[in-house]
């Protein structure tokens, strides 16, 4: 029955395409997205049991696994009174790419996530650059208070911290994200590792190129993602 309704789903979606943007979209883009999906369903549904905190139940067997996940590096809240702003870009040889936006609080708490579709890129690095450029314009759009941008794109970081220096092909993009953060109280840019980068990386970048969707959310997230923010807050707390 789940299969079917997804079809009738997708059905729906592919009729909407076409007859509102004239956009027609393959058999073989329809059963990718369909299987990938399924199989991100099932994969929630098979997750391990939960405790009231939402922390993994642990035997025995798996405390050594748990003690060198938390040897790791994971997200880190901001202070109170700060927001965080963690984006990342998917990027295909043939010019498709995506980009994938969370802003979570001092608290852990998501304020915003965003996905997007980028046709022709013209590099993994502009990709980045536009993920930074969207996340910023969204936490100076919907957000008071001071934000932390950070990406695990060493090279995006790099330019947005100097960008006065910089000579490429993103020129107007880096412009125009400074120019955006100059509407926050105040903002930092920060280097952070693919760990710890899950939510933006895993999830929200790849969601936008399986769905082939774009979609802004204030004050929740998909449900495939939420499990993850989960574990990033209590990876913190522990």
């Amino acid at each position: 029955m789940g299969k079917l309704m997804l079809i009738l789903w997708r059905c729906w979606f592919v009729h909407n395409e076409l007859t509102q943007s004239a956009r027609k979209l393959s058999i073989e883009a329809s059963v990718g997205f369909l299987l990938n999906y399924w199989d991100t369903m099932i994969t929630i549904r098979q997750d391990p049991i939960l405790d009231r905190k939402g922390k993994q139940v642990c035997g025995s067997s798996s405390k050594r696994s748990s003690a060198k996940e938390s040897m790791k590096p994971c997200w880190q809240m901001p202070e109170a009174g700060v927001i965080k702003i963690n984006v990342d870009g998917a990027f295909k040889e043939n010019g498709d790419a995506s980009i994938g936006v969370v802003i979570r609080d001092s608290a852990g708490s998501v304020l915003l996530t965003a996905w997007r579709v980028i046709s022709n890129a013209a590099s993994a690095e502009e990709v980045e650059l536009l993920a930074c450029r969207e996340g910023v314009s969204l936490a100076a759009e919907w957000s008071p208070l001071p934000a932390i941008l950070e990406s695990d794109c060493l090279s995006a970081v790099n330019v947005l911290r100097k960008p006065s220096d910089q000579r490429s092909s993103s020129t107007f993009v880096i412009q125009e994200t400074t120019e955006v953060a100059k509407g926050l109280p105040s903002f930092q840019v920060h280097h952070i590792k693919r760990e710890q980068n899950g939510v933006a990386h895993e999830l929200l970048a790849q969601l936008a190129i399986r769905l082939f969707h774009n979609a802004v959310w204030r004050n929740r997230c998909p449900a495939c993602v939420e499990q993850l923010v989960t574990q990033d807050c209590n990876l913190v707390s522990e």
